[in-house]
């Protein structure tokens, strides 16, 4: 598991859509925004296993890299994970939800492809 000082944009944009979750819906948007900040928080503790999935030295002497490795799973995890809360717990969650579902899997995606363009291998 990375340390927190490379990952310290995740917590900070926690904070910040919290704060608008909570004053545009109270206790039910920041019960959603908690919600989407967990669903999201996972792939980055569980970046080994995403990064396992990596390229063929092939594709990368091609230029074919489209994708950070593991970016499937992630965007798998995530959308599956966010329709399960939503479907189960909608009254508390709310539609803001998927606002910071979305805020928070952009961010989690940004971090994960910074890690990987500074530890990659030419």
């Amino acid at each position: 598991m990375r340390s927190l000082r490379q990952d310290w944009p995740y917590p900070v944009a926690g904070l910040f859509v919290a704060v608008i979750a909570y004053v545009a819906d109270g206790a039910r948007g920041l019960t959603g925004a908690a919600a989407a900040w967990l669903l999201c928080v996972v792939p980055i503790a569980t970046a080994r296993v995403a990064d396992a999935a990596g390229l063929r030295k092939n594709s990368i002497n091609r230029g074919l890299i489209v994708l950070p490795p593991g970016m499937l799973l992630r965007a798998a995890w995530t959308l599956s994970g966010a329709v399960a809360v939503y479907y189960t717990a909608r009254e508390w969650v709310g539609t803001g939800f998927w606002l910071a579902t979305l805020v928070f899997y952009q961010v989690a995606l940004a971090l994960q492809t910074r890690h990987w363009l500074r530890h990659r291998r030419p």
